[in-house]
Parts: C-alpha cells; structure tokens; sequence
C-alpha cells in the first residue's frame, strides 16, 4: 500500500507523468509474489458472485480481441492489462480476508504516504499551494483519483465514533487532501471526491439515531459552505481550480470528441468503428468509448461488467454501515466509476489509481459473503434489508449453531 502511494514520490513520478525509475517494476513484482503466496486459495474466488462474473467478462472481452485482431482490426490489447490488474487486486482482497486492524493500518499508510506523496508534487514541480494556469494532464489523472480516495479514508475516520483528538487529527488530514486536489487541478476527481463525500453524509445523517450527531454534522456542513461563499481567498481559490485558463472551454475539448463518437455509432451501430476506422478525437467517457470503438454488439462484454459492478455497488452502498472499517471499499471504488464518465482509462485504470478501491473492494465483498452465510447458517434465509455487521453477534450466532448439533 505505501509502496504504490510512494510512487508517486517526485523522485519516482516526474514532470511529465511518467515513471522514471524501476519503481513501477518493483510494484509489478511485488504483486505477483502476493499473487504466489495466494494461489493455494484461488478456489475461494468463485465463491463470490461478482468475482465470477468479472472473471467470466475478463474471458469474454480478451477472447473477442483475440477474434478482432485475427480479423486484422487495428485493436490493441492493452485493455486488457487495466482489466487484470482490478480483477488481480479484487481477488488479494478478497481472499486476504483482512481483519479490522489490518485494513485500519492499510488505511492509515495510504493514506498518509499519498497525502505526503502529493504535497512533495506540488512544492517541487508548482513551487507553492498556488493555482496554476497550466497543468500536468498525466499527473493529475493518476494522483487525483488517489488524493480523493485518501480524503474519503480521512472522512471515514471523522465520522467512525471513537477518539476526538483522533477525528480532528483526520479533519485536519482531509482539509489538506482538499487542499491538494485543487491545487493540482484534477477537476474530475474533485467533483467525484466531493459528490461521495454529499453521499457518505446522506447515508450517515439517515442511519444516525442520535440527534445530537446529525445536528453537528449539519453544523459543520453549514460552516464550510459559509467559508466557502463568503470567504473570498477559499471561494476564489476553488473557482480557479476549476475555470483558471479554462473559461471558453471547460469540458477540455471532450465535446468534440463526444460528438464524433454518437456520429461513428449513427453510422454503424452495430459495430461502431470497428470496420469503418476513422479517425475521431479520443472519447472521454468510458461507455461512450466503448460504444463508438465496438458498437452496441461488439461493446456487449465492457457494458455488462461496467453496469453490472455499479449496480452491486450501489445495492450494497444502500444496505451497510459506512462507518464499519470492512465497507471502506464501497466508498473508495466509487471514485474510479464516477472519474470514468470523463476519463477513458477508468474505472481500472490506471493501474496504481484503481489497486487501492479495488483491494478493499475486495475486503468488503469477502466481509458481506461472510455475513451472508453466518446469517443463513442462524436463520435459514439471507434478508438483504438487515445485514449483521457486528462481530460478537455473528460470532454468537455461529457457535449456537455449532452447540445446537451436538
């Protein structure tokens, strides 16, 4: 987890977004001798209905390229690296089976280290904590995405009831991760990062029974919007981050791109681009990216895995807790999946933006099966309404089942 945040170190990560040392190589390793370690367990993978079905896509998706470039299509594969690398950091989550204090650990370094990582960015490559009219396109696509994922982390801790010292040490924590993500610009991140966290504090004022606790998030969110309007340093520095340089064209010229897409799937359906090859704008939207380079029949696979892990996601959001420590994942993986309605590499890629959302994506998916079938062992059914979420209960319920078969 350090290792991939650290990466992004301006030792390792330069001016213009590239790699330039054998760090990337080191993290490639470094999975795959986790992966070795967990081979014996790949068994376990299937029991998971979402693992399957990534699994199944993943199948679908590199068999039909094979089919295309055979057909002497210009397709690249490259896709399918992104793809692996989600699906491989979905399953060291899933079959970690991480405990409590080691996704807290995991959290926390993370955490810290891209917080750290992003700062050193700005003062050695922008100078100061300072809005500027150019940007870093690569930078801000890979760090962004990982900033806005270490303030959702620094959130969950505000909201987790625990320490005060501890929760105004993660207020102060994510204060700096805002402060960050507008100063490198990633506006597409920012947005994502900012419409989760309106969505954390829905789902937490409408589970939280005491009043005194809605009314003082209520009172904090009313405070930063006050600062925010009427504060003309705060106002104006999150104006600039968005529209600095950028004031006839705030979309980044992806209309164009957006237009060129529709009117390549007017032209041919079925098939989009795949035949016709011409030469359009790259489209900065992950479905439409697909639609227009496959077409609706030949896109069938991207689509199916896409709709079908935002819908899980958003079923699962609707059912747990946010403030237990094994569904931090479905907070995190919706940072990529927002980022991907403008940006053609996510939701899995690039690769270090995504490992964390997946990895504890995973954890959170091996955590809910887990409490699915304690549940059905007690009761004979699975109620999606009411989902076990405490340990000592879970655990009471399977040792009177194991005492009732005695």
């Amino acid at each position: 987890m350090a290792t991939v945040a650290i990466s992004y170190h301006p030792m390792f990560f330069d001016l213009n977004g590239e790699f330039v040392s054998s760090i990337s190589a080191f993290i490639a390793l470094l999975m795959i001798s986790i992966v070795a370690t967990m081979l014996p367990d790949t068994r376990l993978i299937f029991k998971s209905k979402v693992l399957r079905i990534y699994f199944i896509c993943l199948l679908c998706i590199f068999t039909w390229l094979c089919l295309l470039t055979g057909l002497g299509t210009n397709i690249s594969m490259n896709e399918i690296r992104s793809l692996l690398i989600s699906f491989v950091c979905l399953c060291i989550g899933y079959i970690g089976n991480f405990s409590d204090t080691q996704i807290n650990i995991l959290a926390c370094v993370y955490l810290v280290c891209i917080l750290i990582a992003g700062y050193l960015q700005i003062t050695t490559n922008i100078g100061s904590f300072e809005i500027e009219d150019t940007y870093l396109v690569q930078a801000k696509n890979a760090l962004g995405p990982m900033i806005a994922c270490a303030i959702l982390v620094g959130l969950h801790y505000v909201l987790k009831p625990g320490n005060l010292i501890i929760r105004l040490m993660m207020v102060a924590l994510v204060l700096v991760g805002v402060v960050e993500i507008l100063t490198i610009r990633a506006r597409l991140a920012t947005l994502a990062c900012f419409a989760v966290i309106i969505f954390m504090l829905i789902l937490y004022i409408r589970r939280q029974k005491s009043k005194v606790g809605v009314l003082s998030i209520l009172f904090v969110v009313v405070c930063v919007c006050l600062v925010c309007l009427f504060n003309e340093t705060v106002s104006d520095y999150v104006i600039k981050s968005f529209t600095q340089n950028r004031e006839d064209n705030m979309l980044s010229s992806r209309g164009d791109g957006y237009g060129q897409a529709l009117q390549v799937l007017s032209e041919s359906p079925l098939w989009g681009n795949l035949f016709i090859n011409r030469d359009i704008e790259w489209v900065h939207n992950y479905l439409l990216l697909k639609l227009s380079s496959f077409g609706v029949f030949g896109c069938i696979p991207w689509v199916c895995l896409y709709l079908y892990l935002s819908y899980t996601i958003f079923i699962l959001l609707r059912k747990v807790d946010i403030t237990n420590i094994q569904h931090l994942g479905l907070t995190l993986i919706l940072v990529p999946f927002i980022v991907s309605l403008g940006e053609p590499m996510a939701p899995y890629g690039p690769g270090t933006a995504v490992f964390v959302p997946f990895l504890l994506y995973g954890a959170t998916l091996n955590k809910i099966n887990n409490e699915k079938y304690i549940y059905i062992i007690e009761y004979g059914f699975y109620n999606h309404k009411s989902i076990v979420t405490d340990h000592t209960v879970a655990a009471s319920f399977f040792f009177n089942f194991l005492r009732s078969k005695r």
